[in-house]
């Protein structure tokens, strides 16, 4: 997902009432940076809180931002989720962080990735991209 894509941002919700709804359910999400200049620094900023556990706080809270976002917003929302923040700023600019990155987008361009969001289902192996309602998303891991 992009942390700039409307529909990705509309989508959180589905996908924490999907996971609520099925204990069993496992989302992998995989960042992409393809809507906007700033998109990288925000998933770095979700890589980052993601090795604190924190990787849905600070979904959600980057999904409230706009296109002013700043270094010392993204600092904050890190305060606001009490990381530990000399771990957060050495992980959003480390060298795993950038590989995993490079890793998500050479996945989303072999998949030919190229919208947000987009879904793998295993299960089905399906690749759906775009907005779905939750009972849309359900009946789709279905099968």
């Amino acid at each position: 997902m992009d942390p700039f894509c409307h529909y990705c941002r509309k989508f959180e919700e589905t996908l924490r009432e999907a996971v609520k709804a099925d204990k069993n359910l496992k989302i992998v999400a995989r960042d992409i940076a393809i809507m906007h200049e700033k998109s990288l620094m925000l998933i770095k900023a979700n890589i980052a809180a993601a090795n604190q556990g924190q990787y849905a706080g600070m979904q959600s809270a980057v999904h409230k931002v706009d296109a002013s976002v700043s270094d010392a917003d993204v600092l904050k929302m890190a305060k606001e989720l009490k990381l530990d923040m000399a771990r957060f700023k050495k992980d959003m600019n480390s060298k795993e962080t950038e590989a995993l990155i490079k890793n998500n987008m050479d996945l989303a361009d072999g998949l030919d990735v190229t919208a947000t969001p987009t879904f793998v289902i295993k299960k089905s192996k399906k690749i759906v991209s775009g907005f779905m309602p939750l009972e849309a998303f359900q009946d789709l891991l279905k099968g």
